[in-house]
């Protein structure tokens, strides 16, 4: 791999929590310039996110939208069909689960 004067290097790191879904980790990397600083981030399975378009009886297009109750903000919001990748599920299959699947 070719040098990249902005790349930063991994000294240490750590798992500050791990759920059912996620793992979050605080690395301590040593930056292009020498200083050291901390990098705090997510590790997730993946997800996806479908724009759909199906075209009506007009001959129009439509983008397929959907209600969906999210607990961090509190109440309902209008979104593109989306959904977490289960372990070894490839992004198409996970799309296509997010848009035939009823729940």
């Amino acid at each position: 791999m070719a040098y990249d004067p902005l790349t930063e290097v991994k000294l240490s790191g750590e798992s500050v929590y791990q759920g059912q879904l996620l793992k979050v980790w605080c690395d301590t990397v040593q930056l292009p310039d020498g200083g050291v600083a901390a990098r705090e981030y997510v590790v997730h399975p993946g997800s996806v996110m479908v724009i759909a378009l199906l075209e009506d009886a007009t001959g129009d297009m439509q983008l397929i939208i959907e209600r969906q109750f999210r607990y961090p903000m509190g109440h309902v919001i209008m979104e593109f069909p989306a959904g977490k990748r289960e372990p070894e599920e490839s992004a198409w299959s996970c799309a296509k689960r997010e848009l035939l699947e009823e729940t």
